[in-house]
């Protein structure tokens, strides 16, 4: 449903949740050089609090790919998942003011080809499709670990996980490092085989740092987790298969190796992974020793080099991601860096994923500011903003996504775009049951076509004075939506507000209370 929407307003400002936001806020970080498409519209990220629907044309399946957080408004995270269920208790992407912060992830699509993606605080979002599997099984991601209860694991020790999957398969996830006492690297393996030297997390002391992780289990289905520095640890599973050999890491390339010299601006390091021509290699790409901030990319040599990007870093940063990317007919991958840095890729597993080159699906920095469907004028940068929250609340009603331009229309009518807005002076508020929300709806209202869960307590509310009915629900920007257009629906057959008004009609800007 979304993809036609999506395509004309490149999805209106358009991977594993809610806990891990416990991290502490740092310092903003500086600017980084994150490829971005040469039209870009206006600079208003995702909201915090937004579940945003990214569309993948690939319906009921594995997908892998890169996630991207970038010009992050203040410290968060991004939680990816299935649009019909709840939100994660898990992280996919944490981020910090300013900063461009990638991950990549596994996540299983809907029956439409879409995944959805919740946003803690407000920054721009990017997916970068990588490839699919059939042999993967993948559900909603689960937090096996979480050493924040207790003390931290300490400088050199090892922690050993139970994941629940069978002998010597391989699990896919998300290794977090929270509150770092310094600079280290973590390392995961099976616990029944010799720790490798190839390293998942790369951090710094005090800063929450996420990368995806293959690892083998043991002849128990365990991993173990190793660290250099004392840390907490956090293993949200997302995806087992028996599919792929359970073997440590294997470092293929370190351009730091026998006094070697970095990759240079702009240029290319060519990688001979041993695989046979075509198969699809994964693992974990670093850079290391950046001269300043760039990117990387990563493709099969005999075609041209895509605009996703791998790495974004800062200079003098080490930053690690993992990557799944097709080979050439030679059996090689190119990577290119847009700063002079050295580069070190640990392989993790051949064939495991059905590459393509890597393509860009969304990005919500190149969102078009859609327009009033009578006057033809842009809506306010308030309304706007919640377009990717409509969009989700339509799709998960089965609603057609070119109700858009006039729901915001209403929106902009009705509170200028204001998620709490309070209605102070009509007969509604005369009442005792003042119209709140974006979409100015009262109590009784909202709790008779409130989504299933989400019916909420009637509370007392005092504006200008007088008690009024609230429900605390009614000012979510998801939950307002729904229930204003489940009532619209019940009450006029289908989606459009033309007939409806609370009567506030208000200018830019006032937020009534």
């Amino acid at each position: 449903m979304l993809p036609s929407l999506l395509a004309t307003i490149a999805g209106v400002l358009a991977i594993l949740g809610t806990s891990l936001p416990a991290a502490q806020a740092l310092a903003a970080a500086p600017a980084v050089d994150l490829p971005v498409p040469q039209a870009v519209a206006r600079d208003i990220p995702v909201p915090a609090g937004t579940k945003v629907a990214i569309h993948t044309g690939r319906a009921n399946s594995v997908v892998f790919g890169n996630l991207t957080a970038t010009g992050a408004r203040g410290a968060g995270h991004l939680t990816a998942g299935s649009c019909a269920a709840a939100q994660p208790g898990v992280s996919n992407v944490n981020y910090t003011t300013g900063e461009s912060r990638p991950n990549f992830l596994v996540v299983k699509t809907d029956g439409s080809g879409d995944f959805c993606v919740w946003t803690s605080s407000a920054a721009h979002v990017i997916f970068d499709l990588a490839g699919t599997s059939s042999s993967v099984a993948a559900g909603a991601p689960t937090r096996l670990l979480d050493t924040r209860a207790g003390a931290p694991v300490p400088a050199g020790g090892v922690v050993r996980v139970p994941t629940g999957v069978s002998s010597h398969a391989s699990v896919m996830g998300t290794l977090t490092v929270v509150a770092p006492a310094g600079s280290g690297h973590t390392v995961a393996y099976p616990c029944d085989q010799p720790r490798p030297t190839a390293s998942v997390n790369n951090f710094v002391a005090g800063q929450t740092t996420a990368n995806f992780a293959l690892v083998g289990t043991d002849t128990g289905g365990a991993i173990c987790l190793y660290t250099t520095t004392a840390t907490h640890l956090l293993w949200d599973q997302a995806a087992a298969t028996t599919a792929i050999p359970a073997a440590p890491a294997r470092r293929l390339v370190d351009t730091r190796n026998a006094g070697g010299s970095p990759v240079g601006t702009g240029g290319v390091l060519r990688v001979h992974t041993g695989a046979a021509g075509g198969a699809t290699v994964s693992g974990n790409l670093t850079v290391t020793q950046p001269a300043g901030p760039g990117h990387t990319t990563a493709w099969p040599c005999d075609q041209a080099r895509p605009t996703a990007s791998v790495n974004n870093f800062v200079a003098g940063k080490t930053t690690a991601n993992f990557t799944a990317v097709r080979t050439d007919a030679a059996g090689d991958f190119c990577v290119y860096s847009s700063m002079a840095s050295h580069v070190l890729f640990d392989l993790a597993a051949t064939q495991a994923i059905a590459g393509v080159t890597p393509v860009r699906q969304f990005d919500s920095r190149t969102a078009a500011v859609p327009r009033h469907p009578k006057t033809g004028q842009e809506f306010y940068p308030t309304v706007t903003r919640w377009a990717p929250t409509v969009l989700a609340v339509l799709d998960g009603k089965g609603i057609t996504d070119d109700y858009l331009p006039g729901i915001l229309a209403q929106i902009q009518q009705e509170s200028s775009g204001v998620p709490d807005a309070v209605n102070g002076w009509d007969s509604n508020w005369s009442a005792g049951i003042a119209s709140w929300g974006l979409l100015q709806i009262i109590a009784p209202t909202y709790q008779a076509n409130a989504k299933p869960g989400f019916v909420g307590t009637v509370e007392t509310r005092y504006v200008n004075g007088v008690a009024q009915k609230f429900v605390s629900y009614m000012i979510v920007p998801e939950y307002n939506i729904w229930a204003a257009l489940t009532y619209v629906q019940k009450r006029y057959g289908n989606a459009r507000f033309d007939k409806w008004n609370s009567g506030s009609n208000l200018a830019y800007g006032p937020t009534m209370s």
